[in-house]
């Protein structure tokens, strides 16, 4: 016969209704620490003449030993506001061990996008991580049972959307064990966004060349977004050619929070002088479709330079005009006026004067306008005059001087 006794610290039970109750231990839980297990041998036998003797026992104690263990809980993952405060995460440590035994804690923050103010110990306040290791360090946590650790946590105003990932881990003081907990902490997203100009205005001629408007957007949420862009153009008026350097009306652009971009919309006019049209930019949230916000140019097709030139004669005082006839070897002055009647500045003016066979050139003289005529004379009796813009509405004029034939 084998008998097998175990002397095991058990606290004091409870009564109901003068049964004392006893709950089965949980399949997981480990032989106590301190366990002293007793295994006893019997022999007994008989003679041959079947004499019975008293039988011989022996046993052996062991003494069961420490054998570390904890378990972190998993509070769940955290979606707090930006530019929030007071927000918590609250594991509960569990000593999964075979004795008494007291944690230590330390953590890990994957980025700048939280940061933690504070730390409770079941419903005890502290304001460092050291202080709270203190508090472990004195706080004797029985097999089975558990304390509360409560991390207090702010966000950034700009981290919208942006994952921060919170790990807690958890050693044991008297051995090896250790267990951590990661919860992911991702604030939610609000998406902004302007577009501008607003209502603006613009003159071109028709194409070609290319032109090119210039919307600035602003990513005003709370994280970083990426925005569609569709530029269009209403009534159509003009073509689209490329929009932030992407062929076509459409691209999409990644935005950092609070960045503000300056989008290139390239376009061509192809309606007549005197049509307008609305060149818009609109930009999208990815994040939320429903957040947009539009820019728009009135862009106002005009008419080119008209420019029209005017010849008149005057006496050798260049202010008396000629009347009547000229003597044979009289100087007089030739004033040539060039007008700009169009809607828009002419460029590279170039005035060619082939004066007739019965004058000889002598001198010329400008308006003292700005920017000056470049008078040259590269041929005989030619002379050539330059102006390198010529205001529309307005009008320029130089002289030249000659000496009428004998």
């Amino acid at each position: 016969m084998r008998r097998f006794m175990t002397r095991v610290r058990q606290a004091a039970l409870p009564l109901v209704g003068g049964l004392l109750l006893i709950s089965a231990p949980a399949l997981a839980q480990p032989t106590e620490e301190g366990t002293v297990i007793t295994n006893e041998a019997t022999v007994s036998w008989t003679d041959a003449n079947s004499n019975t003797y008293t039988p011989v026992t022996a046993s052996v104690d062991v003494t069961v030993g420490f054998v570390s263990g904890v378990d972190v809980s998993d509070p769940g993952a955290a979606a707090p506001n930006p530019g929030s405060s007071g927000n918590t995460l609250a594991f509960v440590l569990t000593n999964t061990g075979n004795g008494d035994d007291s944690l230590s804690v330390a953590e890990t923050i994957s980025t700048a996008g939280i940061t933690v103010t504070g730390y409770d110990l079941d419903g005890s306040p502290y304001a460092t991580l050291a202080l709270l290791n203190d508090a472990l360090a004195a706080t004797l946590i029985t097999l089975g049972n558990s304390v509360t650790v409560t991390v207090t946590y702010s966000v950034g105003a700009d981290q919208g959307g942006i994952t921060t990932n919170y790990t807690l881990t958890a050693d044991s003081r008297r051995g090896p064990a250790q267990d951590a907990q990661l919860v992911p902490i991702t604030p939610g997203l609000t998406a902004g966004v302007t577009v501008t100009p607003d209502a603006a205005s613009v003159d071109r001629l028709p194409s070609p060349p290319n032109y090119t408007e210039t919307f600035t957007v602003v990513n005003n949420g709370d994280g970083p977004d990426t925005f569609d862009l569709v530029a269009s153009s209403n009534p159509a008026e003009i073509t689209i050619v490329s929009v932030n350097g992407v062929a076509g009306a459409s691209t999409s652009v990644a935005f950092t929070q609070g960045e503000s971009i300056d989008i290139d919309v390239v376009y061509t006019v192809i309606a007549a002088a005197g049509a307008s049209d609305v060149l818009q930019l609109e930009a999208t949230s990815q994040a939320d479709g429903l957040v947009t916000d539009t820019g728009d140019v009135t862009v106002n097709v005009i008419a080119g330079a008209t420019l029209g030139i005017a010849k008149a004669a005057f006496r050798d005082d260049q202010s008396t005009p000629v009347a009547g006839t000229v003597d044979p070897g009289e100087f007089i002055w030739y004033r040539i006026t060039v007008t700009n009647s169009g809607d828009t500045n002419a460029t590279s003016v170039v005035v060619t004067d082939s004066l007739p066979d019965e004058v000889t050139y002598d001198s010329n003289d400008d308006d003292a306008g700005s920017p000056a005529w470049v008078i040259t004379t590269p041929a005989a009796n030619e002379v050539e005059a330059t102006l390198t813009t010529l205001a529309f509405g307005t009008s320029r004029f130089f002289w030249i001087r000659v000496q009428i034939n004998n």
